[in-house]
């Protein structure tokens, strides 16, 4: 057995190296980082720690649980289809190891997979550089490690759903070859597949790059060999790869279709929304800067959002690519037309049209030019082809090359570039100056030269991965696990007692996605695949919504009981306050002491200590809260609340809502018209009275213009200004304030009776802002302190909620509620008795197309209701409604993808079969 692994280790040592450097690299900087288990910290950072690790709990939900939940889910939103959410954040095979861990150890399991997908990268590029150009030695180590260690997999590592694309990028390049050299398709068909399988927004983008290489390739790579120079040969030899290449990757497109088409219909709802047509043909900076980014370390946090390409390979591939250039043991042709490829390339970085088109269509919201892998790529392939042909470097060019270096540095260094130190620039260029001295020095010598070159490449790789890791902000271990322990000990409880299908919501939030993480529905999500009309439908409401987002941190007692949040949970120091409604004893009893929950079987999360530093992340100052009776408090944090006025998911309303007219900027307004409509009302009255505030004080503030056009600026801008408004409340009701989506926390500090007022900070409608609730307090002061010389006060108004008319209408809602029967992930069946004048249910679910809905056996259809929701006509009487709901397209997706199998099959016999006329 040690003769095999000698044997085996002898033969194949450069892919062992370029697998397991840069794991144990990066594994060395994540310990030295104290990444878990060696030290307190994590790599969950922006949209992995509040967005993606929650999805990975979903995963783990639906394999463990339910796998009905990948068709939908009542955990995303109001409810929604699941294609969209697994096709962009979930599809690779490499997330089944998220299955081999527990869910309070996601964070651990998300190191372990972010150091396995470093390592394919290594080994699938010294695959393909060895399969396409030959050689196995330190050199392709050298250039392996250099596209797994380079700058675009290190700031880029955090979205993990990408670098599947970056693992199989040189794999479907190495189809290419095999089309064009062998007349194969196979690998080439397969590889596409699976870059579109894994990530389609990625597999877009590598897929715009493969017709590039491919016309890069043909001529330069196969004309001179393969081909007489003839010009008609010239021209069948590339009509029929030209052939072979678009019937592939229809091919390798269409065995993926069982995913793309579903998701296609997914998008059109989604991502496609925000797709613009226009094209501007505008510089987004000097076309020089991007030789900052060729420095160690070039990142800094405001990269994030917005910054230059991530281009760094180090310096061996990057001065080799450039001796490609001079190097003639390729023809002039084939450098000419890799310059023009390479001109292409650093415009696409730069050209707002260009980086818009690699985008497909839609300018990137955070992290830039995610598109520069593939001009990486680009660089290290014909570095390695330069490399490979490579005799040494001449005394003139080295001089030439250190000048060169000196003045490149020296420019950076007088730019001042934000995200780059002086000892930076110095490193980059002591390593170029090294190498170019190096490669001086040898005479093909590769013996003890290679090996030199592959530690300058390995440090100077490790140097810029730790620097730049070290300017991101990571969630510490122990706080994402308590957060996990607090929320599962919140809702287990809930579960256990009431296992129907209701909403909970939260005061407070660790992510947007919590609801997947801890398994309950809610009406809180993020994604990328989120249908726009449910963020439009909450902006208009007074919610903090937007471009795949919806926040419920503005809610009223109204919008709460419309949507069916039946479980509140406040944070305690927020709404202690001195009133308490007790719940009845007949609640009280029905919750269960930790060891009666062990009893039932249920799983517990491990045993967490609280963090020292632990506090719940408040999003929201809700004091309407207090209308909602305590039923258990979970670690002296938080309370859970139970609301009486929820209603079912289902209820029977009045046709009235069919016409209800969606207002811009008007939450207060629309949701008075909701009420008025749901219940049939012909009149007028408001369920949100308009009240005056008893007084407002103005410090070295002004006010002028009108009710929807007012401005407030202070006279003298270098003191400071606020105004308090003062109001006497009637302790029965609830007051809500509309407040300007312009102003925002960097603009204003809000207080509420002298405490923090807590506002989720990311808003593009108008807000409604909840002052008071059923407190007993009589008097309420809110105090704006101004943080900029001025704000917009349009649209600001106080409202009362009528509390008793509030009341006689949720109760008339709710008894025409439907009784749900039983439910799974995609399916509910109900009963709903519907009265002579409510003739239409309307369900809290997002309208959708996949809905397969009967009533007492025949089929229906639904209908829309404000833009977003569905909503079921029925006649008076009782009826029984099944629901099921069935991804859109999946059956089409499938048959195009075995007819892609079979068609693939034939013509991989056919190419085997003609194999010499494919190459002629």
């Amino acid at each position: 057995m040690s003769e095999r692994v000698k044997t085996f280790t002898s033969k194949n040592w450069p892919f062992l190296v370029a697998f397991f450097v840069p794991v144990l690299l990066m594994g060395a900087i994540y310990a030295f980082q104290g990444v878990y288990p060696f030290g307190d910290s994590t790599l969950l950072t922006i949209d992995l720690g509040q967005q993606y690790i929650d999805f990975y709990s979903e995963y783990q939900h639906t394999f463990r649980d339910d796998p009905l939940r990948l068709i939908y889910s009542f955990t995303k939103s109001l409810g929604g289809e699941m294609i969209g959410i697994w096709a962009y954040y979930l599809m690779s095979p490499l997330n089944a190891l998220f299955l081999f861990f527990p869910s309070y150890s996601l964070d651990v399991a998300v190191t372990v997979l972010t150091l396995v997908k470093i390592g394919l990268m290594g080994l699938s590029c010294a695959f393909y550089l060895h399969k396409t150009f030959g050689g196995k030695s330190w050199l392709l180590a050298v250039f392996s490690i250099s596209y797994a260690l380079m700058g675009y997999t290190i700031v880029y590592q955090l979205n993990l759903m990408w670098l599947d694309g970056i693992i199989l990028l040189p794999l479907a390049a190495l189809g290419v070859e095999r089309l064009l050299k062998q007349g194969s398709g196979l690998l080439y068909s397969l590889a596409l597949a699976m870059v579109l399988f894994t990530n389609y927004y990625i597999g877009y983008m590598i897929c715009l790059f493969l017709v590039l290489y491919f016309l890069y390739r043909l001529p330069s790579a196969y004309w001179t060999s393969s081909v007489k120079w003839d010009r008609l040969d010239k021209l069948s030899y590339a009509l029929k790869k030209f052939i072979l290449f678009v019937w592939h990757s229809l091919l390798g497109a269409g065995l993926a279709s069982f995913l793309l088409i579903p998701v296609y219909s997914s998008l059109l709802n989604s991502k496609a929304d925000y797709t613009n047509g226009s094209l501007e043909w505008e510089m987004a900076y000097p076309l020089q800067e991007i030789l900052s980014k060729f420095v160690i370390g070039a990142f800094n946090f405001d990269q994030m959002p917005s910054g230059y390409p991530n281009v760094f390979i180090g310096s061996v591939a990057l001065i080799l690519f450039v001796h490609f250039f001079f190097n003639r043991a390729f023809p002039l042709k084939e450098r000419l037309l890799t310059g023009a490829l390479t001109i292409l390339f650093l415009l696409s970085v730069n050209i707002e049209a260009l980086n818009k088109i690699w985008h497909a269509m839609q300018f990137p919201v955070w992290f830039p030019y995610r598109f520069s892998f593939v001009f990486s790529f680009f660089m290290i392939l014909n570095g390695y082809r330069s490399a490979r042909t490579f005799d040494s470097l001449p005394p003139k060019h080295l001089l030439v090359g250190v000048l060169g270096t000196l003045a490149a540095g020296l420019y950076v260094f007088q730019k001042d570039f934000e995200f780059l130190e002086p000892v930076q620039i110095f490193l980059s260029c002591l390593f170029t100056i090294g190498v170019l001295t190096l490669l001086m020095l040898t005479k093909r010598k590769w013996r003890w030269i290679a090996p030199v070159l592959f530690l300058f490449a390995a440090t100077e790789l490790t140097a810029n991965a730790a620097i730049t890791l070290s300017r991101l902000g990571h969630v510490k271990h122990s706080s994402f696990t308590y957060s996990q322990y607090l929320l599962d000990k919140i809702v287990d409880p809930i579960q256990l007692q009431d296992d129907g299908l209701y909403r909970i919501e939260k005061t407070f939030h660790r992510s947007k996605n919590d609801s997947h993480q801890a398994d309950y529905n809610s009406v809180t999500h993020f994604s990328s695949t989120y249908e726009s009309d449910m963020p439009v439908f909450f902006g208009k409401l007074g919610l903090p919504a937007g471009n795949g987002f919806s926040v419920y941190s503005n809610g009223t007692l109204f919008t709460d009981a419309f949507f069916g949040i039946k479980y509140y949970i406040s944070d305690k120091e927020t709404h202690a306050h001195p009133y308490h409604l007790l719940p009845s004893k007949k609640v009280r009893e029905a919750w269960m002491t930790p060891t009666e929950m062990q009893l039932e079987n249920k799983w517990t999360p491990k045993p967490v200590g609280r963090p020292l530093s632990y506090s719940l992340d408040v999003v929201q100052t809700k004091p309407d809260v207090q209308y909602y009776p305590v039923l258990h408090s979970v670690e002296n944090l938080a309370d859970v609340r139970y609301n009486p006025y929820s209603l079912p998911i289902g209820f029977s309303s009045d046709e009235a809502v069919l016409d209800v007219p969606l207002y811009k900027d008007q939450p207060i307004q629309l949701q008075n018209a909701m009420f008025r409509a749901l219940r049939g009302e012909d009149n007028e009255d408001p369920l949100f009275v308009e009240e005056e505030f008893s007084s407002i004080e103005y410090t070295n503030v002004t006010v002028s213009g009108g009710e929807w056009s007012r401005k407030a600026v202070k006279n003298d801008p270098e003191q400071p200004g606020s105004i308090t408004l003062h109001l006497e409340t009637n302790p029965l009701d609830a007051y809500y304030l509309t407040f300007h989506p312009s102003i925002k926390d960097e603009d204003v500090t809000l207080t509420l009776n002298g405490e923090p007022f807590h506002q989720y900070k990311t808003y593009y409608d108008q807000l409604v802002l909840n002052l008071a609730g059923r407190n007993g307090q009589g008097h309420v002061t809110f105090h704006i302190e101004l943080k900029e010389e001025s704000i917009d006060l349009s649209g600001m108004q106080l409202y009362r909620l009528d509390h008793e008319r509030f009341t006689d209408g949720i109760e008339e809602l709710q008894a025409g509620g439907i009784k749900v029967l039983e439910h799974s992930s995609n399916s509910l069946t109900a009963n709903a008795t519907v009265s002579n004048n409510q003739e239409l249910v309307v369900f809290t679910l997002p309208y959708d197309e996949g809905w397969s809905i009967k009533v007492n056996g025949d089929s229906v259809e639904p209908i829309e209701v404000f833009n977003s929701l569905l909503a079921v006509p029925l006649s008076p009487g009782m009826h029984r409604i099944e629901m099921t709901y069935q991804t859109p397209y999946l059956a089409a997706g499938i048959s195009v993808s075995l007819m892609s199998l079979a068609a693939l099959s034939v013509t991989v016999l056919l190419e085997k079969k003609y194999s010499k006329t494919l190459l002629s």
